[in-house]
């Protein structure tokens, strides 16, 4: 049996728009007609936390298969998503009668105004069974958007219990778990609730303190509730806050002028993908603080690259420029 990376994901069209003065439809279904107005006045791009996790991921790590399971619709936005997706975390599933995901952002230079988001076809993803049972899951990604679709997480849920089987690790990306979008007693329900606790957490600051209700740092990277092994918070242009079972980590910066600063979107993603997959050249059972203090520092060289593009994923340029600090 072949050993697997794998992950669920929530497929959505990142459409950024950079016109402070537009306004959002209302109602969500509106927003894929809306958007047809917008071809050619946005930035475009494949998107959605566990898409672009994995996207990463696989340009810097050959060891093993990765797998992405998502769904698009039998459109134009799921043809250009699928063209646009590394072909070697599988095909998707094509969804008929569901538009294709889509998250759309308003956005004044760097700074989002607003956003609003319509699953489609993204909520419709499925796990077949004999998916789960051809190959041992030694990882397995998935994210807080994800466990708040009731279909996405039980497939979730099913995927978790192979994982356990198979003793492999489960990675949680608290994408999602934004103040307004989901309540805390919501949050701690929905982690609670997970077939598998996650071994590995990954966190940006509004995320942990909405889970943890604090902002304070020392209370929240020691909070009772996540048992897990490693946890990992990204705060902007602060230093990266690490737990690693009993040890505690600060990794620096690299500090960029907020002029270069085009878009943050897509720079947790591209961070936890690079971290992983450095990571994960090494087995989990011995991975040590100065493995997790080198992937981390490579993770921030990465981030602060595509924070400097409009892109929601790393471009092969900066792919290449990452590769040689490894």
């Amino acid at each position: 049996m072949e050993n697997r990376i794998s992950g669920v994901g929530v497929a959505l069209v990142d459409f950024k728009i950079l016109n402070p003065l537009i306004e959002l439809p209302q109602h969500r279904k509106e927003l894929p007609d809306f958007l047809d107005g917008y071809l050619g006045k946005s930035k475009i791009s494949p998107g959605g936390t566990v898409s672009n996790i994995l996207s990463t991921f696989i340009q810097f790590y050959s060891e093993q298969p990765v797998r992405l399971f998502y769904a698009v619709g039998d459109d134009l936005r799921g043809r250009m998503y699928t063209q646009q997706t590394d072909k070697r975390l599988g095909k998707p599933q094509v969804i008929s009668g569901k538009p294709t995901g889509l998250w759309v952002t308003i956005k004044d230079g760097s700074r989002i105004i607003k956003g609003l988001s319509y699953y489609g076809a993204a909520k419709e993803v499925v796990v077949p069974a004999d998916e789960l049972l051809t190959n041992r899951n030694v990882l397995f990604v998935a994210d807080i958007t994800g466990c708040k679709i009731p279909h996405v997480l039980s497939e979730i849920g099913h995927f978790l219990a192979q994982v356990d089987q198979d003793n492999g690790i489960f990675a949680l990306n608290m994408g999602g778990a934004k103040p307004g979008r989901v309540t805390r007693d919501d949050l701690r329900t929905i982690i609670n609730g997970l077939t598998l606790p996650p071994q590995i957490i990954f966190a940006n600051e509004s995320e942990i303190t909405l889970l943890a209700d604090t902002r304070d740092k020392d209370t929240y990277m020691k909070f009772p509730f996540l048992k897990n092994k490693l946890l990992v918070v990204t705060r902007g242009n602060q230093n990266v806050l690490i737990r690693f079972g009993n040890f505690f980590l600060e990794i620096p910066v690299i500090p960029i002028p907020n002029k270069n600063i085009l878009d943050e979107e897509g720079a947790g993603d591209a961070f936890m993908g690079i971290m992983l997959a450095d990571l994960m050249k090494r087995p989990f059972e011995i991975w040590t603080v100065e493995d997790i203090a080198r992937s981390a520092k490579i993770a921030v060289f990465g981030a602060s690259l595509i924070m400097q593009t409009n892109n929601s994923r790393m471009t092969q340029k900066q792919v290449d420029t990452v590769k040689q600090q490894l």
